[in-house]
């Protein structure tokens, strides 16, 4: 995750083009998406044309270049500096970078590999170069392996669905025959996960990938029994990179025990796509498409309520100096045999993510409507409503790498932090309630 960058405007095209240059030659690091946007690629070009054995001027071309996705031209032009100056680093670098995103894994290896050897090379430079030639090692393995322990705990404001000060009036008698108490009571819990992943990288210009993965998440509470949950779940999805972006599918299932009884299947299908934009602003699409299976019967209603859910969703993000933006929204549409259960949800969020702690930081801003179909007379019976619930939340994460005590480096043993409080609000009479919770995990990378 690349976490810098900075746009300045200058009023003059060549000055700004002398000054992107000389921070390319000195400074800049080797990033495709984040070039700096000081001048179009019109005028660096114009300043080329005029000039064309000024090494600081084609840097300057290359970097609109490759900030407009023009990759080939940017190959051509770095090619030209390396004719001026055959062992200049930096632009060895950078044809490497490019030729990978053109697909031309062994040419950006070999280029790599000459950086790495090149006595005018910095260390920093030589890293970048190593980390290059890892990445392309990494991507001709015919099978990835990966995985993750995790073990935590924490406190939550009525695990039930309330908090304390909640107003809602619940119903003796659950699910599973317990009784709800109408005032919630903060509640410990404890965690444990595991996940494993296995990788089939296809061979192809572009990288393409199929991963099978499987999870085992449970959850205990002190003393909210029906809470208990342990899920299992398995997906197979299917990645491929384009010159912009990567297309994503993915086919999954899950099995939810309460209380060691079967209580729902989930059983889900997406397609998405992501692109970055020239301006580095980055963009997703997604459908999807689940069924909910219950296998425990609602006590009120004496019937199941299975349903299906049809979903869109989309998401655009933007760098801005060290801390990364992205906007959310989504809406799902349920159908039940519950016909109170059938709604429709409609969510945004607004989240921001930074290294400027050590670690990384994401805050979520978050609200949601839940919009149900059939007249409800849970909580009220005169008159009928069709309900329609609130609620606004935030959430705060914070990751800790705990051998670098910085972003953790996807092999360390890494801290994860985690607290919600959100607050819902409904036409129901006594309906509204708070809720929060604040957990903790130890993550050990297998």
């Amino acid at each position: 995750m690349i976490l810098v960058g900075k746009v300045w405007h200058a009023p003059r095209a060549a000055a700004a083009v002398m000054v992107l240059a000389s921070a390319m030659m000195t400074a800049v690091p080797v990033s495709l998406v984040h070039a700096q946007d000081l001048v179009s690629e019109d005028e660096a070009f114009e300043a080329v044309f005029n000039d064309p054995g000024n090494v600081l001027l084609n840097f300057a071309l290359v970097a609109a270049q490759i900030r407009n996705g023009n990759f080939k031209e940017a190959a051509g032009t770095l090619e030209r500096i390396l004719i001026l100056l055959p062992e200049e680093p930096r632009a060895q670098m950078l044809l490497a970078t490019v030729q990978l995103n053109l697909g031309n894994g062994p040419e950006a290896e070999r280029l790599a590999r000459k950086v790495d050897a090149n006595p005018a090379a910095s260390i920093v430079q030589k890293n970048e170069a190593k980390a290059l030639i890892a990445q392309i090692e990494d991507g001709r393995k015919l099978f990835d392996f990966a995985g993750v322990v995790a073990i935590g705990g924490g406190i939550v404001d009525n695990p039930a669905g309330g908090s304390i000060g909640n107003l809602a009036q619940p119903m003796v008698g659950g699910s599973f025959g317990e009784n709800v108490s109408s005032r919630a009571t903060n509640e410990e819990f404890t965690s444990a996960a595991v996940n494993i992943s296995l990788s089939r990288n296809l061979e192809a210009q572009r990288p393409r990938r199929v991963t099978m993965s499987a999870s085992l998440y449970s959850r205990d509470y002190a003393t909210y029994q029906a809470g208990d949950m342990k899920t299992l779940s398995t997906a197979l999805s299917y990645n491929q990179n384009t010159a912009q972006g990567r297309y994503n599918a993915s086919l999954s299932a899950s099995m939810v025990n309460v209380k060691d009884q079967p209580y729902q299947n989930n059983y889900q299908a997406t397609l998405g796509y992501t692109h970055i934009f020239d301006s580095g602003v980055t963009a997703a699409i997604s459908a999807g498409a689940s069924r909910k299976v219950f296998k425990t019967f609602d006590s009120t209603t004496n019937t199941l309520k299975t349903g299906n859910t049809h979903t869109i969703s989309g998401s655009v993000g933007k760098l801005i100096g060290e801390t990364r933006f992205l906007l959310d929204m989504a809406v799902s549409d349920v159908n039940a045999t519950v016909a109170t259960n059938a709604k429709t949800t409609r969510t945004v969020g607004l989240s921001a993510t930074s290294l400027l702690l050590p670690g990384v930081s994401t805050v979520r801003l978050g609200a949601s409507q839940d919009s149900f179909r059939g007249l409800d007379k849970t909580y009220t019976t005169t008159p009928f409503y069709k309900r329609k619930d609130s609620s606004t939340s935030v959430r705060v994460t914070y990751l800790l790498g705990l051998t670098s005590f910085g972003q953790p480096n996807g092999s360390e043993p890494y801290l994860n932090i985690s607290g919600t409080y959100a607050k819902t609000k409904s036409n129901i009479v006594n309906f509204s309630k708070y809720s929060g919770e604040l957990g903790l995990t130890v993550n050990q990378p297998l």
